[in-house]
């Protein structure tokens, strides 16, 4: 039972449920800079250390963001120019969990983060879709209570 928060069926026809969400604005601890892929790439590769921390532990997984391009900008004189390129604004991570899913199989969980336009809905479509692809016995780690 989901209790309300997320749950996933997963294309194996196993059921995954977040037992935590942790929401955060995209460039929320951006203090200076133009979202580029260069910040973006600096961004998703902090994101796993980043929800170790606030997880424990666990297995992180990132969903690949849709990045939306903008206009690029003449950065002076010497300094070349830099294409405008934008993460959703809207960072969702959340520890999905599973109960044991076939024979000696154990309680296993993974992180999973994804950012998307907006909190509604909690999963969206683009992380659902990749949710449900997932490899959760390649991914995933075991635990018991």
């Amino acid at each position: 039972m989901s209790h309300g928060f997320p749950h996933v069926l997963l294309s194996d026809g196993r059921s995954i449920t977040a037992t935590q969400v942790c929401i955060d604005k995209t460039y929320g601890n951006i203090l200076m800079g133009i979202p580029s892929d260069l910040m973006n790439e600096s961004i998703l590769r902090d994101v796993t250390h980043t929800m170790q921390r606030t997880f424990g532990t666990t297995r992180v997984f990132v969903v690949p963001p849709q990045i939306r391009r903008g206009d690029s900008i003449d950065l002076g004189v010497g300094r070349g120019v830099i294409q405008k390129a934008f993460i959703p604004p809207v960072r969702i991570a959340a520890r999905f969990t599973s109960d044991p899913f076939g024979r000696g199989q154990s309680y296993s969980q993974l992180v999973v983060v994804w950012y998307q336009d907006s909190l509604d809905p909690l999963v969206g479509d683009h992380a659902r879709e990749c949710m449900e692809g997932l490899n959760w016995d390649e991914l995933a780690e075991d635990f018991s209570f």
